[in-house]
């Protein structure tokens, strides 16, 4: 199951949700550290699944600079490789061009090694100064820059985004090449108010598009607030970009907690 996928000359470039250990691919990507320990964020999560076998494979050829891998199988995981990609120097910090360095040398490695199904994690740079946002836009904009390039014989590559959040990010961005979307309304408080002057706020919106709102004028009877051209065009903008996530979401949530585990979907 995708969240979203768009069409890139003949191949697709996806955005899922999934719990990464049912994600199936040929190559499911680790991005780690030079040092190669899995404790943090991805790395830490995959080894929950895998156990500590994954950890050793990883260290036995020592420290790594910026875009050395390491195959390993992925016994446990539906992914059948997995491929542990250093992305920042120990104790260090993952740059713009740092990150697109890694990426290269990711969809490099896949291209030679005859990958069909192809998924990268979002990589956070384990306390990176990249804004989130800026993060999505390089990933996207590398792997569509190297596909368009090499058109490579792959049938997907895969983006898995690892909150809601991010989620809403990369979709609009891989569905609207070059632009942003507002990151500010993303980042507002809850508190915000939807339009100046109205005492609807950013929660109210968000609440009934949880409860089940799909459209304008459902928010608008649920809430059960008079119509106004700015607070219409303004609920419609929310309503463009939470809910379609949440409706994946729903799915995914039940998904993650079924077996009682951790939901990895908002930052495991």
């Amino acid at each position: 199951m995708r969240f979203c996928s768009v069409s890139v000359t003949e191949m697709k470039l996806s955005l899922s949700l999934e719990p990464l250990e049912e994600i199936s691919c040929d190559l499911l990507v680790n991005p780690t550290a030079s040092d190669s320990l899995m404790r943090d964020g991805v790395s830490s999560y995959l080894r929950r699944y895998w156990g500590p076998e994954s950890e050793l494979q990883a260290l036995y050829y020592g420290e790594g600079e910026i875009g050395r891998t390491v195959l390993s199988y992925a016994e446990g995981l539906a992914a059948e490789r997995l491929m542990h990609a250093v992305a920042v120097d120990r104790g260090g910090l993952l740059t713009g061009k740092k990150l697109s360095e890694v990426l290269r040398s990711i969809l490099y490695y896949s291209l030679e090694r005859g990958v069909s199904i192809l998924c990268i994690p979002d990589i956070d740079g384990f306390a990176s100064p990249l804004a989130p946002e800026r993060r999505a836009l390089i990933t996207v904009y590398e792997v569509r820059k190297f596909i368009l390039t090499h058109w490579p014989p792959m049938e997907e590559i895969i983006i898995w985004a690892g909150d809601p959040r991010m989620g809403i990010i990369y979709k609009y961005i891989m569905e609207h090449p070059g632009e942003m979307p507002d990151i500010d309304w993303l980042r507002a408080p809850l508190e915000t108010e939807a339009a100046a002057g109205s005492e609807i706020t950013k929660k109210d919106v968000l609440e009934a598009v949880i409860a089940g709102c799909r459209n304008v004028d459902e928010i608008f009877k649920e809430l059960n607030i008079t119509d106004s051209a700015e607070l219409r065009s303004s609920i419609s903008e929310i309503a463009a970009l939470y809910v379609p996530i949440y409706q994946r979401i729903s799915n995914v949530t039940f998904s993650c907690t079924r077996r009682g585990k951790k939901n990895p979907c908002h930052g495991g």
